[in-house]
Order: structure tokens, then sequence, then C-alpha cells
């Protein structure tokens, strides 16, 4: 049928099979009318105006629907390729540790005497923890701010002074930032 019709009259073929394809709706239809485009011949101003209309809705005949699921493809591919490097460049948060507790020793003082305390991170694998910001106050020895080290300890010399008779505490915070920023607390009975 396709054969018959370029075989004969252009001008009639195309105003009557651009009309047809406009019914069926058909790719077969819609390719051929597009095909017929593509050669110039004297064309009636319906035709024309038709083809103007024509160009609006499919600017890229070469494409057109055919082209879409190859374009899905590759934008999924692209997409899938970007998660990936972005998730490699995360990886490194898996070897992370995070502040799990502080250990204190000893957990008692005595009023007026000056002592050590010893503060012992641990991370949430078991493992002494260095670099975490350690912070006391509290039974007038100041505000005091050391560093772990690579043993995951830090030790204070203080002394504590408390009125006679009474308890205090020497608050104790520890700091660390690993995957997140963790805050851990603890204390020492001062009596």
């Amino acid at each position: 049928m396709l054969e018959k019709l370029l075989n004969s009259d252009p001008q009639v073929n195309i105003d009557r099979y651009y009309l047809h394809a406009r019914i069926l709706r058909t790719n077969r239809a819609q390719r051929f009318a597009a095909h017929c485009f593509k050669y110039p011949s004297p064309l009636s101003s319906s035709v024309v105006k038709k083809m103007k209309f024509s160009n609006r809705l499919c600017p890229d005949r070469e494409g057109a629907v055919e082209g879409l699921p190859l374009q899905l493809i590759i934008m999924v591919a692209v997409a899938a390729i970007v998660l990936v490097i972005v998730l490699g460049w995360l990886a490194p948060w898996q070897n992370k540790v995070d502040l799990d507790q502080l250990t204190v020793s000893p957990m008692t003082l005595d009023n007026n005497d000056q002592s050590v305390i010893v503060i012992t991170a641990w991370d949430t694998k078991s493992n002494h923890l260095e670099g975490v910001v350690i912070e006391i106050s509290g039974a007038n020895v100041g505000t005091q701010v050391l560093t772990t080290g690579s043993d995951g300890t830090a030790s204070f010399t203080v002394t504590p002074s408390i009125p006679n008779g009474t308890t205090g505490n020497i608050n104790i915070v520890g700091k660390f930032t690993g995957t997140v920023y963790t805050e851990k607390t603890a204390f020492v009975v001062v009596s």
C-alpha cells in the first residue's frame, strides 16, 4: 500500500495519507508522513499548516518516541554510576568509631587532698580512643581541659575543696566527633 501511494501523485498522496495518519495515529502512518515531508513538493496551504502543527509536536523526527527508552536507559545507568561513586566516597565512615564510654579512676577523692584523676576513653569496638576532649569542673578545681593520648587516657591533678561535712562532685565530660558528635559524662565523688 505504501509503495502504491509513493508512485502516484505526490500532492494528493501526502494530503490523503497525512489525514489518514492523523485518524489512525499509528507509528507506521506517522513515520510515512514524516518520510513524505522530508522531500519537498508543491504542497497546499492546508498541508503546510499541518506540517507546522506536526513540527511543534515533534521537532526531532529522527528520534521521536523510539529514542525515549534508550535515553531513559542511559539516564538510569548514569544515575547508578554516580550513586556508586558517591557511596564510595562515603565508605570510610564504616571504619570510623565513636566514643562509647569513659572510665574514671579513682571514683572517690578526699577533701583538700591533692590527687590524680585518670580518665580512659573507650570506643564502640572496646579499644582505647585517642583524641577525646575531656573537660572537668566542680568542687573548686576550676575548669580543666585535656585531650586523650594514643593510650586513650588523660590525667588531671586536682585538689578538691568543698565545705566540711558535705559531699560534692567533680563533673567529667568527654567530647568526640567520629561518625557523629558524641558527649559522655562521668563524675568523681568528693567527701
